[in-house]
């Protein structure tokens, strides 16, 4: 019988713990401009899970938590919504969500 009482409240929890995911991780990514250093960009987000380069630029991809914080196991796809940062001469000139610009995700997803 409690378990009746249980189940729809977790329910409750587990969506509204994704939904504020979602927003703090956005967040974070909000503050991120074109024009900032490696250094901005790390200060901000923390230490990439994966950095690579091709050409001139430089990516580094970002796995944030639902707290907006890296996971405390970089390589854990639950609740972690994975974002790159794209730099050119030194500085940003694209970032988003892996995803947002498919001509990038192969270079994004080389490790």
């Amino acid at each position: 019988m409690r378990s009746r009482k249980i189940l729809p409240a977790l329910s409750l929890l587990t969506i509204f713990m994704l939904l504020t995911g979602c927003v703090t991780s956005s967040k974070k990514m909000v503050s991120i401009k074109t024009g900032m250093t490696r250094e901005q960009v790390i200060s901000v987000l923390g230490q990439p899970a994966a950095a690579s380069a091709d050409g001139p630029f430089e990516y580094l991809r970002f796995r944030l938590s639902g707290t907006g914080a890296p996971p405390l196991n970089p390589n854990a796809a639950v609740f972690a919504d994975e974002y790159f940062v794209r730099f050119r001469d030194g500085t940003v000139d694209q970032f988003g969500k892996v995803g947002d610009f498919q001509s990038l995700d192969v270079n994004i997803r080389q490790e």
